[in-house]
């Protein structure tokens, strides 16, 4: 399945490296099979259970004391004690456990994951507010032998993180946010082998995901900004917060066609239908921020408020996709890899309902719109390996194609329709003093 965000492109989640059977990463001149990407894949593949019950556990710990002196900063008014990179915590714990349900017809893998961070950089100072970033990972598998030609493997995964953000002397704790994420997975994959020569491979899933930037302590009052004095201080509550809900679907079909001494050599046919669908929303609360400034000395301080509605805003993607690749083994000392493969996409931005300043709904509802109407991409590829010499120790190998990325709809998605007016306000105090005072 794949794991990158369509609005974002990154990888969505991490995962239990200890569920790990197998890396794969492809570098510039993977085959025609890899789309939609800039020349490079990176496949993860999972342990699976076996007639023997089999687990592993790590545990990483790591004392503050065992942290040696780094750089100092260079910052003249940053205090003693936070001048240099500093550990608090961090711990992980990583267990799996694996084995048959019914030997020879069904077996399971079990994994678990939990992880603790804190640490502070150069500038920052430890507070006793501070919190520790945490996660965990929970997945399972299950593999059925469905018949001696059949197999049948279930994949899930629950995925959770909690990144507080580690705060600032200059910035009240009512004005400290944290990301809160939580993802899961669901797949579905099947291989069977069709008569001597083929192999069919059908696989499908989805993941689905929350992100919220949010206040670690809420509060009704509105963020303000000091920027009269230095370093900047901050106040009130927080600033910008926001939902992205995200979700991505994803298809493929694959047969596989060996063919030996056929037309000048061995073959190894692959041709495959790939879809993909995926996208998200933002909800964004409404912003409020006021904050001071001083152009010219503290006789002329002006005050600022920026204000602005609610709103949604995301966008969608789908995603066809087809290939045929020859692995062409010519004799014992050449291969090609001759491949072709067509994509096209459509991308768009939904109807969303318009909001009030507290985030509800008004009952209207601003149209969608269509950005992206059938872009296609036709991708020749080729690639070699020479064996020099025939004996293997010394290869050979180069590659040539074309490449397209996919869609990413955060290139594109804001601002989006009817994008709501924001307001900004100033004012100049006849006093020559701040408007508002500052609590420290």
């Amino acid at each position: 399945i794949n794991r990158t965000t369509p609005g974002a492109g990154y990888l969505a989640w991490t995962f239990n490296e200890e569920m790990v059977a197998e890396y794969q990463v492809l570098g510039t001149g993977a085959s025609a099979e890899y789309g939609q990407m800039l020349g490079s894949a990176f496949n993860v593949v999972t342990k699976s259970g076996t007639n023997q019950f089999h687990g592993s556990a790590a545990l990483t710990y790591q004392d503050p004391d065992w942290v040696g002196e780094n750089a100092e900063s260079t910052q003249e008014d940053t205090p003693d004690d936070a001048r240099t990179y500093r550990l608090d915590t961090n711990n992980r714990l990583s267990v799996t456990l694996g084995g048959p349900i019914v030997r020879d017809k069904l077996w399971f893998f079990v994994g678990a994951e939990w992880g603790e961070y804190l640490a502070f950089w150069p500038d920052v100072v430890e507070l006793p507010e501070s919190k520790e970033d945490s996660w965990s990972n929970y997945d399972a598998k299950l593999t059925a032998q469905l018949g001696h030609n059949h197999r049948l493997t279930l994949t899930v995964n629950d995925h959770e993180n909690l990144f507080p953000s580690r705060g600032s002397v200059w910035a009240a704790p009512s004005t400290w946010q944290e990301t809160y994420g939580h993802d899961n997975m669901f797949a579905l994959d099947y291989s069977g082998i069709l008569g001597q020569n083929t192999v069919l491979e059908v696989r499908g899933g989805f993941w689905r995901g929350d992100e919220e930037w949010r206040p670690q302590s809420p509060s009704d009052e509105p963020y303000y900004r000091d920027w009269t004095v230095w370093p900047v201080e901050s106040f009130g509550g927080t600033y910008w917060n926001y939902i992205w809900e995200r979700h991505s679907d994803t298809a493929e079909v694959k047969i596989t066609q060996h063919a030996d001494d056929f037309i000048a050599g061995d073959h190894e046919f692959r041709f495959g239908v790939q879809y993909n669908r995926g996208g998200g929303s933002t909800k964004a609360y409404n912003v409020l921020y006021y904050y001071l400034y001083d152009y010219y000395g503290p006789d002329y301080v002006y005050e600022y408020l920026y204000t602005g509605l609610p709103y949604y805003y995301g966008g969608e993607s789908e995603s066809w996709g087809a290939f045929v690749t020859d692995s062409w083994n010519v004799s014992n000392q050449l291969t090609l890899e001759i491949g072709v493969r067509y994509d096209t996409h459509d991308g768009w931005v939904n109807e969303f309902p318009r909001l009030d300043m507290d985030s509800n709904p008004t009952g209207e509802t601003i149209p969608g719109a269509n950005y992206i109407d059938g872009w296609s991409n036709v991708d020749p590829r080729l690639g070699f390996a020479w064996n020099i010499g025939g004996e293997g120790k010394n290869v050979l190998r180069g590659s040539a194609g074309l490449f397209h990325a996919g869609l990413v709809s955060g290139d594109w998605y804001s601002p989006p329709p009817d994008s709501p007016v924001w307001a900004y306000y100033w004012r100049w105090p006849d006093c020559p003093a701040r408007s508002t005072p500052s609590p420290r």
